[in-house]
């Protein structure tokens, strides 16, 4: 049996995202003067799930180790498709007003999309413009 990813792409659960991602990191200048990092926004459309599936699967890159005994709901899943840019583990997603850290990352190129592990971050606000 193969996967017919073509209909869940399709379906009503897409929903539009915004990716932010670190277009120039931080750093010191000649006065010794902190110039913060540049952020740039893009948007997607994905799936983001309550739950964790890497809660039964040891795969992809992950920002911290994690024990076997570790379950949490905390957790969302965000699906997006290949057709649109890949979050690095770095990157910042925001849904529904709410900003989330990607903990981890999974892809599923054969199955055309990619999977990660978010979750809401507590700290962080994207920059003003």
């Amino acid at each position: 049996m193969t996967m017919k990813m073509n209909r869940a792409w399709n379906s009503r659960m897409l929903i539009k995202q915004v990716g932010h991602a670190v277009a120039t990191p931080g750093y010191y200048d000649a006065d010794n003067y902190y110039v913060e990092s540049r952020t740039e926004s893009f948007a997607f459309w994905g799936v983001n799930l309550v739950g964790n599936k890497f809660s039964q699967f040891q795969e992809g890159q992950a920002v911290v180790p994690t024990n076997g005994g570790d379950r949490n709901s905390n957790y969302r899943t965000l699906f997006i498709e290949t057709r649109w840019r890949e979050l690095e583990l770095d990157d910042k997603v925001t849904y529904r007003g709410k900003h989330y850290n990607i903990l981890r990352k999974s892809s599923e190129i054969d199955y055309g999309f990619f999977c990660y592990l978010i979750e809401e971050s507590k700290d962080w606000k994207p920059p003003t413009p």
